[in-house]
């Protein structure tokens, strides 16, 4: 029998990407909740539908990322979540943007942390790239809709 040496693998988690998973998940519900509450559902509800949706969308990235093992991944999803919340947050200053903002500072602390020196030239650009569309898609989603 062959006894393999191997050290036990911590799973670090990114608290902070964690944190801001769960502010924005609770910011959706409130969302769904407020709009539910003033009416304003059956005016348009596609677009509620779509940025309720992008909000899930992106605490999954940020909850994935949270999680994620590969240094290079999280880089990436963290990017992604990034522009999710501050474009959200932004659009929606005037009701559910704040939380958003701060979600959006958190994921920005944890990003800064993962991608470090140590990470290629080529997964921080990818990440920038993606911090960068992701409000892109949420106004043409909101074009769109």
């Amino acid at each position: 029998m062959v006894a393999l040496d191997q050290p036990p693998r911590s799973l670090t988690v990114s608290v902070a990407a964690l944190v801001a998973a769960f502010i924005a998940v609770a910011d959706d519900v409130l969302y769904i909740l407020l709009i539910r509450s003033q009416g304003n559902f059956r005016d348009d509800p596609g677009r509620v539908v779509f940025v309720a949706s992008y909000l899930a969308g992106a605490v999954a990235v940020a909850a994935a990322a949270a999680f994620v093992q590969r240094p290079e991944v999280r880089v990436v999803l963290l990017g992604a979540a990034t522009g999710a919340f501050f474009g959200l947050g932004v659009l929606g200053a005037l009701s559910i943007g704040l939380p958003l903002v701060a979600a959006g500072v958190l994921t920005t602390v944890s990003w800064i942390r993962a991608a470090g020196s140590d990470q290629p030239s080529s997964v921080k650009a990818l990440a920038g790239a993606l911090a960068a569309m992701t409000p892109v898609v949420l106004i043409a989603g909101i074009a769109l809709t």
